[in-house]
């Protein structure tokens, strides 16, 4: 009988079956079931030894190699449901990790990898970089693993409950002079010691107030179209949040009155003045952003998505409830929504004294 050719003998009759060696199927070779005709079953059984024989013997080239990290990647990717439905964010997240997995792995045969591999990469990332991006790096590590083995890839995933240190949360929030300072920057421009003169980023500029008026995630701000604002607010559906209800959020004054100086030469409300288009990609947009923020002399550590936590921050400092916080986040009332982005500082601390003393 041909080379890993089975067959099963079903009360319906003989069903063959491709049965690959291990040796194949950590090449990335699948097991299936052909069907009862035996010719067609040898036929298909025999291609697949042929493709074997030569990838074995170095006698062909392929693109990418079946049965490593970085096919494994490629299939993934492809998947309608580990990939293809997923959020534009959580797709740039994937890709993000992946690129740094392509890296370290890429070229390894998927049944190489094992488990103290995953624990060394882990140690050696939070080392060159941070428990953050160790930890998110992991986290599609193990989704990657877990596709394999449902691929029949493997047996197990090596990266699976892998012990890791919980990262601190981020507490930083910018202060009204920051964002501020920020915007005055992208409004002015700035003439640089070396290089050609920064010219002004007033899409930027109105980006950042939005992203401070509305606690908005970057990558809704830079999505809003002239559709969505309705001359008192904006009306959004979170990207990250598909299903959930359209949040109404009224804008500050501030806001209506940069809106109303921006021309609309397109759908989409942030528009580069380079190209009269919206931003190509986060990482475009971020670039300027970063650029504009240094020579404010604002501090490093602060990024666009503070904005988000700044503003939800000064709800609760405000005397917002969790209510009328969640109406401007997007959150279920029932989330952790206060812990995870609601940073209390001394000012909330004097509203609850003064709440008390007049009770």
């Amino acid at each position: 009988m041909t080379r890993h050719l089975a067959w099963n003998d079903l009360k319906t009759g003989r069903v063959y079956r491709f049965k690959p060696s291990k040796a194949m199927q950590a090449a990335g070779f699948q097991g299936s079931n052909i069907g009862d005709n035996l010719e067609e079953a040898t036929a298909y059984v025999e291609k697949q030894n042929s493709e074997w024989d030569q990838l074995r013997q170095g006698a062909r080239e392929v693109d990418q190699p079946r049965g490593n990290i970085n096919w494994l990647i490629g299939r993934f990717e492809k998947d309608p449901v580990y990939y293809g439905d997923k959020a534009p964010a959580t797709k740039d997240e994937i890709d993000y990790a992946f690129r740094y997995i392509a890296e370290k792995f890429g070229l390894a045969p998927i049944a190489t990898v094992k488990r103290k591999h995953c624990k060394a990469w882990y140690a050696e990332l939070r080392d060159e970089y941070s428990m953050h991006k160790a930890k998110k790096i992991l986290k599609w590590t193990n989704r990657l693993f877990d596709f394999a083995v449902e691929m029949e890839a493997r047996d197990d995933n090596p990266a699976s409950r892998l012990k890791m240190t919980n990262p601190p949360g981020r507490d930083q929030v910018w202060s009204r002079e920051e964002v501020d300072s920020v915007i005055d920057a992208l409004l002015v421009g700035y003439t640089p010691i070396y290089g050609p003169v920064a010219a002004p980023r007033p899409s930027v500029a109105l980006a950042v107030l939005i992203a401070y008026d509305t606690s908005l995630p970057q990558q809704d701000v830079l999505a809003l179209t002239w559709d969505q604002f309705d001359g008192d607010g904006l009306t959004v559906t979170q990207k990250k949040r598909r299903a959930g209800k359209p949040l109404w959020i009224p804008l500050s004054k501030k806001t209506h009155d940069m809106l109303a100086e921006t021309p609309r030469t397109s759908t989409h409300i942030i528009v580069s003045e380079e190209t009269g288009h919206p931003y190509p990609s986060k990482n475009a947009f971020g670039r300027i952003f970063r650029r504009y923020r240094r020579q404010a002399g604002v501090r490093d550590d602060l990024t666009f998505m503070d904005l988000r936590r700044t503003a939800l921050t000064e709800l609760g400092n405000m005397g917002a409830t969790n209510a009328e916080i969640v109406s401007f986040s997007g959150h279920k009332l029932n989330s952790k929504v206060l812990d995870t982005y609601v940073k209390p500082d001394k000012q909330a601390a004097k509203n609850a004294r003064q709440i008390r003393d007049i009770a």
